[in-house]
């Protein structure tokens, strides 16, 4: 059985080595990097994994050809995409901070000299500012569009399915009731994204330009007005990671 959760870790590992080639085809991001990062990131929680952070790559691409990035802006945001989880193997809270340094050893690792001090800084100050948490807006287009692509597509039903997947991760259904495991996941949605949320004290203006009416949806199931429907999407989502 451990033999065989090795085989499917490692094809899965390759699988997403190839997705995120293609997606980087026309990027020059270092392939021993790539596949020292995909490694890496198949360690993390279901909330932090490859499926996630490919996703957040794939946004990443788009709002960079949106806002016509240069060739290289676009290599410094994809890199800060890449990288912005890369701590959460090691420890949650402070994943940021880990990315951060790991950034810079990274990069000095696998890219000496093919980035600048200044670009190294920006790709790093772009993994540390790119959490819900951060206590202020992030400080470059680089660092707008990683926090954007990190946030993804408003999508209520994912959010729901990260938080529960972070929160059984961390053993929280082995302390509490199934009905108090779901308000401390409502719990925690309305206080970040609630009206007055700390996502919103960090989140780029540019996110609203391309997001504006599903954030308005999205926050519209934490009002009052729709629990009930907040309370069988939260059940529903439960229900249906244990199919």
């Amino acid at each position: 059985i451990v033999m065989d959760k090795e085989i499917s870790l490692l094809e899965k590992v390759n699988d997403y080595y190839v997705k995120f080639r293609s997606l980087f085809r026309n990027i020059p991001i270092n392939q021993e990097l790539l596949k020292f990062c995909v490694e890496s990131i198949s360690r993390n929680d279901k909330a932090h994994n490859l499926e996630h952070v490919f996703a957040v790559c794939k946004l990443a691409v788009e709002i960079c050809e949106q806002e016509k990035m240069s060739g290289r802006e676009k290599e410094l945001v994809i890199l800060g995409a890449l990288f912005h989880d890369l701590g959460c193997c090691y420890e949650r809270s402070q994943h940021h901070v880990i990315g951060y340094g790991l950034t810079y050893e990274y990069l000095n690792r696998f890219c000496a000299f093919d980035y600048t001090s200044e670009e190294v800084m920006i790709i790093a100050t772009a993994v540390l500012e790119h959490r819900s948490s951060n206590k202020n807006k992030p400080t470059s287009k680089i660092s707008e569009i990683v926090s954007i692509a990190d946030s993804g597509r408003p999508k209520i039903k994912l959010y729901i399915q990260r938080c529960i997947q972070f929160r059984e991760h961390r053993g929280d259904l082995d302390r509490l009731s199934t009905l108090e495991f779901f308000e401390e996941v409502k719990g925690h949605l309305v206080e970040k994204f609630g009206p007055d949320g700390y996502h919103w004290k960090s989140y780029p203006d540019l996110g609203l330009t391309y997001f504006d009416k599903e954030w308005k949806e999205f926050s519209s199931y934490l009002c009052k007005e729709r629990e009930a429907e907040f309370d069988l999407l939260v059940r529903e989502v439960f229900d249906s990671l244990r199919e």
